[in-house]
């Protein structure tokens, strides 16, 4: 009930599990499913999270940073492309138009 009063809606599409909030679909990961990609936050707008490390973006080269939590996705999956926020923004951007 809370949760509508957020307009946020429990989904399941295709066999995957997620959030809706407004129009936009947050699906969430089963355990031990890979996922597609790390998304960290540009170097150069400060520091991050103690223990947070820097890694290159895959798309651009640009310095990210990974917060702890990352970094552990990153060691379970190292082939996982790390996708700085500014390259994940322009994704999201083409895929909604």
């Amino acid at each position: 009930e809370r949760l509508r009063l957020l307009d946020v809606q429990l989904v399941g599409e295709e066999g995957a599990r997620g959030l809706r909030i407004g129009d936009v679909t947050i699906l969430v990961l089963q355990e031990g499913e890979r996922p597609g990609g790390i998304v960290g936050r540009p170097a150069a707008s400060g520091p991050g999270l103690e223990g947070a490390a820097v890694f290159s973006c895959s798309r651009c080269g640009q310095d990210t940073l990974l917060a702890p939590s990352g970094q552990q996705v990153r060691a379970k999956w190292p082939d996982c492309p790390i996708i700085c926020l500014a390259c994940f923004t322009k994704e999201l951007d083409s895929e909604g138009a």
